[in-house]
């Protein structure tokens, strides 16, 4: 039914890559696992292809079988692909798309014909060995047209949920700055970002006042290298949407290091070293763990002072960083950015009297928790959601649903 054709990537010559035949990898089909595909994130020349790889034509099916196995995708152009994958050529006449909806249902059962010890993969030979239901070509063309509408329904369900979820989270970021009286970006003179004039009683305060001291971090020792152990909290420990950290990794430490770097529950870890493209340094996190902890070597230990309500000295953390004073204080080292932690605590924010601080904290906290419980219900109905297509698709292909057009 199938001709099976291995994939292959070619050398690293510039002469290979860059043309315009696309090149798939399991990467680019787990983004379009169970569509079309016409794009792949890298392109070879002719030359590429010849030398080093192969290439499928439009209406085959490419299913990736390593890392991981079971993606699938229908190429509607011309279509070459690494060897973590593998082209299926009809050599009938078939539609695509239904064998396209019968490998999304058999993923599983791909996955558990798997077979290696440095890698998993599934082999040509298993692949081309694989039983799937081939029904006559108007039946299947029948099938095809059902799923593709029950699928476009269901998808747009989904991206819908997904857009309440982030349109929520981005209406509680923009609460923050409207509370904490910022004007953003937009604003003009030494502080663009504060509102002028400020409420009566609110006054400008550097973010250094919103602490008591600020320390460095350090990765320790492995466990059993020094006489303490204990957390040791990394930017991937984070969780950022809720403003919190409450994990780290176990490394130990001697007294001499615990004496100055050490966390209590309710510090603040900020971010030093990191980031991304359009995504700066400096986040800040209230550290929520069971006991003691230190801050990694390329992260920060700050107290909040006793004068300020810690809640909100940590929402003024985040809203700074919402509007982007990070960045004014970042020094760039190969790719690395680096917070100048001293300058960054220079920045000025409104402040207002310790009631409206409380107050203010207390209503941020509750959206906050608000919008992560609808966050919490999108999930679940997505999974739901997305459990439904795939029992769908399966029904559909096995004959257990009765499609319209299909014989019984």
């Amino acid at each position: 039914m199938f001709q099976v054709v291995n994939g292959g990537t070619p050398s690293a010559d510039a002469d290979n890559w860059g043309g315009g035949v696309a090149w798939a990898t399991p990467v680019d089909l787990g983004r379009h696992h169970g569509k079309a595909i016409a794009e792949t994130a890298r392109t070879l020349t002719p030359r590429g292809l010849l030398t080093g790889s192969a290439a499928v034509p439009a209406g085959s099916l490419v299913v990736s079988t390593r890392a991981p196995i079971g993606y699938v995708a229908q190429a509607v152009v011309d279509l070459a692909f690494n060897q973590g994958c593998r082209g299926l050529v009809p050599e009938e006449r078939v539609d695509p798309r239904y064998y396209r909806y019968a490998f999304v249902s058999l993923i599983d059962s791909l996955q558990s014909l798997g077979q290696g010890s440095t890698f998993v993969e599934l082999s040509s030979e298993a692949l081309a060995a694989v039983l799937i239901p081939s029904p006559p070509p108007e039946q299947q063309r029948a099938i095809a047209n059902f799923l593709d509408t029950e699928i476009v329904r269901i998808d747009t369900l989904v991206a819908k949920k997904r857009r309440l979820a982030v349109q929520a989270d981005v209406r509680w970021r923009s609460q923050v700055v409207k509370e904490l009286q910022l004007a953003g970006r937009s604003s003009t003179g030494p502080t663009p970002w504060i509102e002028d004039p400020l409420p009566d009683r609110w006054e400008l305060r550097p973010l250094k006042r919103l602490i008591t001291r600020s320390w460095g971090g350090d990765w320790g020792l492995d466990p059993g290298g020094a006489a303490w152990e204990l957390p040791c909290v990394r930017a991937a420990d984070f969780d950022f949407a809720n403003l919190v950290a409450q994990v780290g990794v176990r490394r130990s430490f001697d007294a001499i290091t615990l004496a100055s770097r050490v966390l209590q529950p309710g510090d603040f870890v900020v971010e030093k070293s990191g980031g991304g493209e359009g995504v700066p340094v400096g986040r800040v996190v209230a550290w929520r763990g069971e006991g003691a902890a230190v801050p990694t070597n390329f992260a920060g230990g700050m107290r909040p002072s006793g004068d300020v309500d810690a809640t909100f000295a940590l929402l003024a953390f985040r809203v700074a960083y919402e509007i982007g004073l990070p960045w004014r204080s970042i020094k760039q080292t190969t790719g690395l950015q680096n917070l100048d932690l001293g300058h960054y605590l220079t920045h000025q924010l409104p402040v207002p009297p310790l009631e409206d601080q409380r107050a203010i904290a207390r209503l941020l906290m509750r959206e906050l928790e608000r919008v992560r419980s609808l966050q919490s219900r999108m999930e679940q109905q997505i999974a739901l959601l997305q459990e439904h297509r795939q029992a769908l698709i399966t029904a559909a292909v096995t004959g257990e649903l009765e499609v319209p057009g299909v014989a019984a």
